[in-house]
């Protein structure tokens, strides 16, 4: 027993001093406390205003008419005033040597990230190229590696697409940096073009003015550039005319306008009596022994036993009789 006392002594020592340092501890922290809250309170007034300025448009269109440029500034402003509101954070803490520590930490695992999130850095330089060279605009109707849409927005990652049938189609911004881009929408005039048969008696040249002129009494189809008909092709029994005509995207719907002028080119056709002939095949028979093909009349078929029966007689009864 004797020698239990000495133990006894040294782990309530212990705990004493660990019950001290624990009280330090929650009085630290209870000073400390109005100072964190005064810090983090000044940081939420950076965020407010991060989000303020980030949602203030008019600015933006000042500096650029490019609405995926505003984008990107809104990103960057938004990202340099949180920034700098977490710095002032820290300086109130009097954390600021916290901040080289993380800054140095961040520098060393920045070059692996940056390895690793390759792609993501291309798409974002990428998305800073597109946003400069601006080669569509928000609602562009393009056609990039394949698809084709309407543009619904360009992000930091990647381009979203609208198809004409309503899905979303999301392409990484390097594809699209890299990718040749049809835009549809960069000048409103756009072209269609058509082809139509008529019969080879018909007025080649009466059909080509017919044509032009029911063409331009078409809605959506403007004068300029002029309507144009030419002869395409000489079928085997038809004329083919190719029609081009020109309509403005920004006041009718291209679709809606080549419609019309197929419906209205088709329905004064038929008021000139100019038939659209459908394709007109002749069969040669070879392979009849004794009989001549060509010969035949239209109502007798030969039979295979080298016989002609007439359509409209009866085969004649074979003798012999029934059973």
């Amino acid at each position: 027993f004797p020698q239990r006392f000495p133990e006894e002594r040294e782990v309530r020592e212990r705990l004493m001093i660990v019950q001290e340092k624990l009280g330090n501890l929650v009085n630290d922290l209870a000073s400390y406390l109005p100072l964190l809250l005064i810090a983090l309170i000044v940081f939420l007034l950076f965020w407010v205003l991060a989000s303020f300025i980030s949602r203030w448009d008019r600015p933006y269109r000042a500096l650029t008419p490019n609405a995926f440029l505003q984008s990107l500034l809104k990103q960057s402003l938004r990202g340099a005033i949180l920034f700098i509101g977490f710095v002032v954070m820290l300086e109130i803490l009097d954390a600021a040597a916290l901040l080289g520590t993380i800054v140095g930490v961040a520098g060393v695992m920045g070059l692996a990230i940056g390895f690793a999130l390759r792609d993501t850095v291309e798409n974002y330089i990428a998305s800073i190229l597109l946003s400069i060279r601006q080669p569509f605009r928000p609602l562009d109707h393009i056609v990039l590696e394949n698809y084709e849409g309407l543009v619904m927005k360009l992000t930091s990652r990647e381009t979203i697409l609208m198809t004409l049938d309503g899905n979303h189609v999301r392409i990484p911004n390097a594809t699209v940096y890299k990718g040749i881009i049809l835009n549809y929408s960069r000048n409103p005039k756009r072209r269609f073009t058509f082809e139509v048969g008529i019969d080879t008696a018909v007025d080649i040249q009466a059909a080509r003015q017919l044509a032009i002129e029911t063409l331009n009494q078409t809605p959506g189809v403007i004068p300029d550039p002029p309507v144009r008909c030419t002869v395409e092709k000489l079928g085997d029994s038809n004329v083919v005319l190719g029609l081009f005509a020109w309509t403005t995207q920004d006041q009718y719907d291209y679709s809606k306008v080549k419609s019309e002028a197929i419906r209205a080119l088709k329905e004064a056709f038929d008021r000139a009596d100019y038939e659209m002939p459908e394709p007109i095949y002749r069969l040669k028979v070879q392979g009849l022994s004794g009989v001549d093909a060509n010969a035949l009349p239209d109502a007798e078929i030969p039979k295979k036993d080298d016989e002609s029966v007439p359509m409209d007689q009866p085969e004649p009864p074979r003798s012999g009789g029934s059973g």
